[in-house]
């Protein structure tokens, strides 16, 4: 009776440290999964961004801060862009919408031209319909045409005169730029027309 009194006043006994180990054990084991799960649900530049090899494949940008330096010259016209087929929203991401970041909708569309992913599996990989998908890419590559196409690339015709090779001065004097094609896969429009449109 006295010793029940006794462990009454002084409230149950404390684990032991051996149990208090194995739950911190678990605990952590769980953190671990936790953070692996987050991992696997984050997109787009947050998940890539980190890792210089991974950013290259998708975007062919060599490093974080070159995609983002990129970014941020862009941003002021992106900021004003719409999504084809969609009514203007001002104030929103990149078409009217805030399912996406906006940097994240550039580095969707270099995935999509770069690395040759489908819609599906991008629409996967940020967690959106195939249409959002389908309307970033037509924003964002009339963006890059818009801000890439003001850009003066053409030498002119005495720098290209300078550098031709002396072969090819010859043969061809009036020549300006020599264009190396490159074959790009691309999903078989339903359209006939656009279909047609698509062979070389």
């Amino acid at each position: 009776m006295h010793q029940d009194a006794n462990a009454e006043a002084f409230g149950p006994q404390l684990p032991k440290t051996s149990e208090l180990l194995q739950l911190l054990a678990s605990a952590n084991n769980r953190v671990e999964q936790m953070t692996g799960r987050l991992a696997m649900c984050k997109s787009g530049l947050e998940r890539y961004g980190t890792d210089s090899s991974k950013l290259m494949i998708y975007t062919r940008f060599s490093s974080y801060n070159q995609f983002t330096g990129f970014f941020h010259w862009m941003q002021p016209i992106a900021q004003q862009m719409a999504y084809p087929y969609s009514a203007a929203k001002p104030g929103l991401s990149l078409g009217g919408t805030m399912l996406l970041a906006l940097y994240d909708e550039p580095f969707l569309t270099l995935c999509r031209l770069h690395a040759g992913l489908l819609e599906q599996d991008l629409a996967d990989r940020f967690n959106c319909s195939v249409s959002t998908v389908s309307r970033i890419s037509l924003a964002s590559i009339n963006l890059l045409y818009v801000v890439l196409g003001s850009i003066h690339i053409w030498p002119s015709s005495e720098a290209t005169d300078k550098h031709m090779p002396a072969g090819m001065k010859a043969s061809y004097p009036k020549v300006r730029v020599k264009i190396d094609c490159t074959e790009i896969f691309t999903q078989k429009p339903s359209s006939l027309l656009a279909n047609s449109q698509l062979y070389s």
